[in-house]
């Protein structure tokens, strides 16, 4: 390597972790593609210096590894990340306060930086543009490969270049744990026991629970849709008192709802599904303040004897979780080679995002007159479909790919998902084979044939 990827400009080489593994496959196969390119953006309104944000981003870049890592692929075929010692971060400022429309420049910038791909082998993997949009008003703008961060990582650096913003320093901050650690963590784990334990668990599923497609495009065509479901805050307390009286998760409720309306797309009794696993209980002093990917996509397999108690089936599902947790450190290719359905094991993943992006300021003694809003966070992994539960903000989402799923189903997805949710969380008791009689709203779509309500 040349100019700054010398050899006297790398200070760490290591392996990937399980997720990034397959992020970094997937974009080798699709590297134009956005999957996986994240974005968050946010309004600083008050008082605002350039300068010290390009301080606290050199911080930052100072303070974590991640963010100074390129990834590249041996001769070999082996995969590895490689920390530099130095990287110029890709900073930019505009002054937008003088145009006729700042917006429809704010949005075309947003646009822009979100469709431009990355090179993982060059780097950097995060860019920062700050836009001017009034006289006490910018925009911040942070485009990121999902590969150096994930969301609970994502929160921490947040917080972290408020803070040093604000501070004109590190000096407070916990002292931060390298992501290298979380890698060595991993490499001692047996992947034996965890091989013993994935070939086990997926043993005699032999037929996928899919979402139907209408339509089918080359690998790698995604043209995003969503549709938000919202959760008023008589249905939050009842899942909450619901989960107090039988002793499990809201987390556990709502996935366990999912796979029951999953089963009856499929007329089975059995469904496997993925799922986004934090990683943050590692067994690593300092887990909390890593930055770097330790979430994980792992499958959950859900069973709906017909006449047991859904809360019965609701608690096995968390019971299975808890007794998994210490397998989670295994890539999902590796996972899927132990079922004879490999990739097509599942086709869409279920996310529980429990983190308050309002908060993220929070410890950080703002200087008069300044505030931070308007936090938005988007961006999508290469799945059909995506179900992602925001408690916090009370909403569900689904992003789907329109160029695949049709949106007349996925509102019908919704609106059973809402109805199965309902039936369970009014009736402590109801049992698997008594949740269709409690569901009364029928969908008005061709696409509901294809579920047995």
């Amino acid at each position: 390597m040349a100019g700054i990827y010398t050899k006297e400009n790398i200070s760490n080489i290591y392996s990937l972790s399980p997720m990034q593994e397959g992020m970094f496959i997937d974009l080798k196969l699709f590297p134009h593609s956005t999957s996986y390119t994240q974005q968050v953006c946010f309004v600083i309104q008050g008082h605002f210096e350039m300068d010290r944000l390009y301080k606290g981003i050199d911080f930052l870049l100072e303070r974590h590894d991640i963010l100074r890592t390129i990834f590249v692929e041996t001769k070999q075929g082996k995969l590895l990340q490689v920390v530099l010692k130095k990287q110029v971060a890709e900073v930019r400022y505009l002054d937008a306060s003088h145009l006729p429309a700042p917006q429809e420049k704010i949005n075309s910038i947003q646009e822009e930086a979100y469709n431009r791909p990355f090179d993982l082998s060059k780097g950097p993997l995060i860019r920062v543009q700050v836009i001017k949009r009034a006289q006490e008003e910018h925009i911040v703008l942070l485009t990121f490969q999902h590969i150096i961060l994930d969301g609970w990582s994502l929160y921490t650096l947040l917080h972290e270049l408020l803070y040093c913003y604000q501070n004109g320093s590190e000096q407070g901050l916990k002292t931060a744990t390298p992501f290298v650690e979380y890698i060595r963590w991993i490499g001692c784990k047996s992947q034996e026991e965890n091989a013993a334990y994935w070939k086990q668990y997926l043993a005699g599923y032999t037929r996928p629970s899919t979402i139907p497609i209408t339509r089918v495009v080359d690998m790698g065509q995604f043209q995003p849709a969503d549709h938000l479901i919202s959760m008023d805050s008589e249905l939050m307390e009842k899942l909450r008192q619901y989960a107090q009286q039988c002793k499990v998760t809201p987390y556990n409720i709502i996935l366990t709802c999912w796979a029951f309306v999953l089963s009856k797309f499929n007329n089975t009794d059995e469904v496997v599904l993925g799922t986004v696993t934090a990683g943050r209980n590692a067994e690593i002093p300092g887990i909390k303040e890593i930055v770097g990917v330790t979430a994980n996509t792992i499958p959950v397999r859900v069973r709906f004897p017909a006449h047991a108690r859904m809360q019965d089936v609701i608690r096995q599902v968390q019971l299975e979780a808890i007794g998994n947790e210490s397998h989670h450190y295994m890539s999902l290719a590796a996972i899927q080679s132990y079922s004879p359905l490999r990739q097509e094991l599942f086709d869409h993943i279920f996310i529980y995002e429990n983190i308050e992006w309002t908060d993220v300021a929070e410890g950080t003694a703002l200087q008069a007159g300044m505030e931070i809003r308007n936090f938005q966070v988007h961006g999508r992994t290469h799945y059909n479909l995506e179900i992602t539960v925001y408690p916090l903000e009370q909403y569900i989402k689904l992003l789907y790919n329109e160029l695949v799923i049709d949106g007349d189903l996925i509102r019908a997805i919704g609106s059973h998902l809402m109805e199965v949710l309902d039936a369970v969380i009014n009736d402590t008791g109801i049992r698997v084979d008594s949740i269709m009689q409690a569901s009364t709203q029928p969908v008005e779509t061709d696409t509901a044939d294809f579920m047995d309500f």
